[in-house]
């Protein structure tokens, strides 16, 4: 047990001495980590060698080869490693090669070490770097053999090993450049191929959300099923629509995801607060790549990724906004973008269409009910069967909760008919100078009280209205009666609802008239 504990702590201690510096490329770091093992053995042997012989040499080698450990396990600088490791080898070798000459006057039969510095080098450099490493050990040996005949024979070895070697790289090397080159085609076919893919899935996108709105014309069910459209087509996180209201603010009308943010429809955030309302305030297209260091980005939680945020605007006129969250960062680029601005331009278009039917809806049924009761009132003399048809048509075809119609006898307005109001509560005489009711009828103008709560001359006869719309009955120019709608918190009275109580005065008060 102790021998294996002693071996791991000893392998780990190698690893941490070959290990690379910082260095970009994984083929460079593994040379690199090679080298410095090739190094501490050299250093071992020179240190061996400076112990047993004493000399000024291996000490100089030792240190030099030190230096060259240093550029490359500390600096990082593999490159001037090797050179001065070669150098190193190189003057090393010759050198011993002419000390020993001088010493025996032998065969310098050590300059065959060269074979080494060459195989080095054929490892640790470039195909130009290895031709100008055997250039100079070739230069290097023919200066020698010019001097010493014997180390001729070594220069003609030299010569054809270096030949051969030159020649093998050069194959080598262009069967590397070949794969490189077959490498880079296939990656850009991949390439290639992932735009299309997700070309594809853009345009399905497109295609399914317009198929999922083309029936619908209803605007929250529009929005929704544009949502779920993406969230279905591309998993994200979360997507929302956010619509514009009357406030200008930004409310929650849609959303859905893959994860849970919190956010329910109904949520408002002010223009300009947060990605959403930066982008409803520049109205365009807005790229986080990075939620966590955006300055516009705020949540409930801490979430990692990045979002993408486009106004959906109709004509000049902003509606509302896209939001779409990713998991992931740098999830979106322009491709993204172009496909859902398109889709906001779908959206857009479908709301438009839907406002546009619902309206022609709305109109419809409007003039429908204004010939009814028109056409009701007209066809009778009777004054309590004209009040009667006016406040059970409205009631019936508008769904108004509180409707009430007076005559005017002097300066009272006396109670004809009456809908909604609990009996105990309801005012059967009213004096012109009271009230909105005699407001309406001095100015001969309809008053439209939009919170009764506010309206200090407001009569109130059941404690659930909010608002209120009296509408005199005008007859060449004179006031013969008036009418009066009243809402509660479900319905709640607009401008709409103006227009069409205006649009009636005209025949009731002919009716009322004519009775």
């Amino acid at each position: 047990m102790f021998e294996s504990n002693k071996s791991i702590l000893l392998l780990k201690l190698w690893r941490g001495l070959i290990g690379p510096a910082s260095i970009e490329g994984e083929g460079t770091k593994r040379r690199s980590g090679i080298l410095n093992g090739i190094l501490l053995i050299l250093i071992l042997i020179g240190v061996i060698y400076d112990l047993k012989m004493q000399a000024v040499l291996p000490t100089f080698m030792v240190l030099a080869l030190g230096f060259a450990y240093y550029l490359n396990r500390i600096r990082g600088k593999f490159s001037h490693a090797v050179i001065l490791t070669l150098g190193m080898l190189m003057i090393s070798t010759f050198a011993s090669a002419w000390l020993n000459d001088q010493a025996a006057g032998n065969e310098p039969s050590v300059l065959y070490y060269l074979i080494l510095v060459i195989l080095m080098g054929d490892f640790f450099l470039s195909f130009g770097g290895i031709i100008l490493l055997d250039v100079i050990v070739l230069a290097g040996l023919f200066i020698y053999s010019i001097q010493h005949e014997p180390v001729q024979d070594i220069f003609l070895f030299f010569a054809f090993f270096c030949l051969i070697l030159a020649f093998f790289n050069n194959h080598r090397h262009s069967i590397n450049n070949s794969e490189i080159s077959l490498a880079g085609e296939i990656r850009q076919q991949e390439s290639l191929l992932l735009d299309e893919k997700r070309r594809s899935s853009h345009l399905s996108l497109l295609e399914e959300v317009g198929r999922q709105i083309a029936d619908s014309f209803d605007q929250i069910e529009i929005l929704q099923r544009s949502v779920d459209a993406v969230i279905n087509g591309f998993g994200y996180a979360e997507a929302a629509i956010s619509l514009l209201t009357d406030e200008n603010k930004l409310e929650v009308t849609a959303i859905g995801g893959t994860e849970d943010f919190g956010y329910r429809p109904g949520y408002q955030q002010e223009l300009g607060q947060g990605i959403i309302g930066h982008t409803a305030r520049i109205r365009k297209t807005y790229i986080s790549k990075n939620v966590q260091d955006d300055p516009y980005y705020f949540s409930n939680d801490s979430h990692y990724g990045s979002a993408i945020c486009i106004p959906i605007i109709n004509g000049k006129q902003l509606f509302g906004v896209l939001y779409v969250e990713s998991n992931k960062p740098n999830a979106f680029d322009a491709q993204d973008a172009q496909t859902l601005e398109t889709l906001a331009t779908q959206i857009s278009a479908s709301i438009q269409r839907a406002v546009l039917y619902n309206q022609a809806q709305s109109n419809l049924k409007f003039m429908s009910a204004i010939q009814t009761v028109t056409k009701a009132v007209t066809s009778s003399l009777d004054v309590k069967v004209i009040f009667e048809t006016v406040v059970n048509g409205l009631k019936q075809l508008f769904g108004y909760s509180h409707i009430s119609i007076y005559i005017l006898n002097d300066e009272y307005l006396e109670l004809g008919a009456q809908v909604g109001y609990p009996l105990e509560e309801v005012i059967y005489k009213i004096h012109i100078s009271q009230g909105v009711s005699g407001r309406a009828v001095k100015t001969k103008e309809i008053q439209f009280i939009r919170d009764t709560s506010k309206e200090p001359s407001f009569l109130r006869a059941d404690p659930t209205v909010s608002s209120e719309i009296c509408v005199p009955l005008i007859k060449d120019n004179k006031v013969v009666g008036m009418f009066n709608v009243e809402g509660d918190a479900d319905h709640m009275l607009t401008d709409n609802d103006v227009n069409l109580l205006s649009t009636l005065a005209g025949p009731i008060a002919l009716a009322l008239d004519n009775a």
